[in-house]
């Protein structure tokens, strides 16, 4: 039965295999290991699928879900993606952004600690 996480972090990869191996590593070395992975491949024709597929099987204690979508259209992999998580809060991450280490522990605290009714985090970080 799934797991209901505060958090799910939506990553969609087109074609990033080069790229996909250092935005996996960002969220294995989180401060804050309690959230869900959603992982959507939308549609590449490279080894982006393979290597989440090994990241997932050599990281069990994660909890991540990996989608294939039919389509390369952004809107359609975060929509699979977000019908399929399973967080009360979503954060949608592309597989050619990594964040920083806290960035998990930093918006729960935001969530948590501050007054206001509606939650809106973006969270972009490139380097």
């Amino acid at each position: 039965m799934p797991k209901n996480h505060l958090i799910s972090v939506i990553l969609l990869c087109y074609n990033l295999e080069k790229l996909i191996g250092k935005n996996l590593e960002c969220f294995m070395n989180q401060t804050d290991k309690e959230f869900e992975l959603v992982l959507v491949d939308n549609s590449s024709n490279d080894n982006s699928l393979k290597i989440m597929e090994n990241f997932k099987a050599s990281n069990k204690e994660m909890d991540i879900i990996i989608f294939k979508n039919d389509s390369t259209k952004v809107y359609d992999g975060r929509k699979k993606g977000f019908v399929n998580s399973t967080g009360r809060f979503v954060m949608f991450h592309d597989g050619d952004d990594w964040l920083e280490l806290e960035t998990i522990e930093k918006c729960k605290k935001r969530l948590f600690f501050s007054s206001y009714s509606l939650h809106c985090l973006f969270c972009f970080i490139r380097r």
